[in-house]
């Protein structure tokens, strides 16, 4: 078996077929506010033309840019709901790694999080100035370096997620 380019022989077909079902449904719910959004940059686009006054114009362009910040944010939601399925999907089947055109999708997990259990037990070079609260970088990396930091700890996340790397 080839680990980027096939799925794992262990999966039965059936599971195969409704993993790819979740998946698909996953992604088309999620891109379900893209078809509106992209309707709207269309028209506002098609509104722009030669004949239009000042003021006709300067609508269409406000309508532009209402239309693309839409399309922006309908793109960011679908983005991160096909990444979180796909890993799901990967996670499921135990596809390591899939490739692309010109990337290669591997499946990983998310660094572990700083979770501050006592902000008074921080010690005071931890802290950030002015305004006084934990400096979660710095104490994450000295908890993944392996320093304990009174009031800090590591709570480690082993959700799949997708990584994206170019060939």
């Amino acid at each position: 078996m080839n680990a980027i380019t096939s799925v794992p022989a262990r999966q039965a077909q059936p599971y195969a077929d409704a993993a790819s079902e979740a998946l698909r449904n996953a992604i088309a719910t999620a891109t379900a506010e893209l078809r509106p959004a992209i309707l709207a940059y269309r028209t506002a686009h098609a509104a722009l033309t030669a004949s239009c006054d000042l003021l006709d114009t300067m609508r269409a362009a406000g309508s532009l840019v209402l239309a693309a910040a839409a399309i922006e944010a309908a793109a960011k939601h679908a983005e991160a709901t096909a990444r979180a399925a796909l890993a799901q999907a990967m996670d499921e089947v135990g596809c390591p790694a899939v490739a692309l055109t010109s990337h290669v999708v591997h499946l990983g997990t998310k660094q572990a999080r700083v979770d501050i259990e006592d902000e008074g037990a921080i010690p005071a070079e931890m802290m950030r100035v002015p305004a006084p609260t934990p400096d979660k970088i710095a104490i994450g990396k000295l908890l993944r370096g392996g320093v304990e930091v009174p009031g800090a700890r590591l709570i480690g996340n082993h959700e799949p997620q997708c990584v994206f790397r170019s060939r």
